[in-house]
């Protein structure tokens, strides 16, 4: 005899099922039910463009790709990118604002991929007063740049930060790591995952809010916080709070918590 918990479980399982089933009927549809699609193979084209105009403003949308920006060794702007036939990109300058758009959708990266597209943004070695990146499920990189607000939003992907002169950072992502790497905001930092682990490695801001359901957050700080961690289940590990050092705010429900200062 089933207790109450195991019937939950297969009652889970099975909706699961069915929205699964639903999703796969949808994407044959929109699709026209031609299955040579799903077994073509999907093959990328890398394109590089030369934005023209004046920026210090990014926004950047993508589906699958990753998404890497670095500094331009000779301080020349380019956006280099991997297009296929199911999607191109629209690159632009516009009021200061360099925007980046892939148009596409997420069904059309279902296939046999025989490489992963990426986008790398070559950006002059410059002060940017803004950077919004959203990616679906490619990673994000950011190194060695100097970026006022950077924000960035994935469902999957897993997000790299290194090297970084920051005035605020914000993250939000559901699964996808984030590791933050010899890395200062003047500001504060937010970031916040369903089950993604979070690691700081040398990294400092003015206060920080992390927040996760499962994943673990690790790593160390550059200077001492008052801290005010709460975890439900996982063990945490912290030192003694530092009066006036900015707050350093953790939650998490079964994730362990470990931080030191260094």
């Amino acid at each position: 005899m089933m207790h109450a918990w195991e019937r939950k479980i297969v009652r889970v399982g099975a909706l699961l099922l069915a929205v699964g089933a639903l999703l796969f009927v949808g994407v044959l549809a929109l699709n026209g039910f031609n299955f040579d699609r799903f077994a073509r193979a999907v093959s990328y084209k890398r394109t590089t463009y030369s934005p023209e105009g004046v920026f210090d403003r990014l926004d950047v949308s993508v589906v699958n790709a990753d998404v890497r920006l670095q500094p331009a060794q000779d301080g020349t702007c380019r956006v280099i990118c991997d297009e296929s036939g199911r999607g191109a990109y629209t690159v632009e300058v516009q009021d200061g604002l360099l925007m980046v758009r892939c148009e596409s959708h997420w069904y059309d990266s279902i296939g046999i991929n025989l490489s992963e597209p990426e986008l790398t943004l070559v950006l002059p070695e410059k002060e940017y007063a803004q950077a919004l990146i959203h990616s679906v499920s490619g990673d994000v990189d950011v190194g060695r740049l100097h970026i006022d607000a950077l924000a960035i939003d994935t469902t999957s992907g897993e997000i790299g930060l290194e090297n970084l002169t920051l005035g605020s950072l914000n993250v939000e992502t559901v699964s996808g790591d984030v590791d933050v790497l010899d890395s200062v905001a003047l500001g504060d930092v937010s970031i916040r995952t369903t089950s993604g682990e979070i690691e700081l490695d040398n990294a400092d801001g003015a206060n920080f809010e992390i927040t996760t359901v499962s994943g673990d957050v690790e790593g160390t700080l550059r200077s001492g916080k008052e801290f005010s961690i709460r975890s439900v289940s996982g063990d945490i590990s912290a030192p003694e709070s530092t009066p006036g050092g900015g707050a350093f705010s953790a939650s998490t429900t079964s994730g362990e918590v470990k931080i030191g200062v260094k």
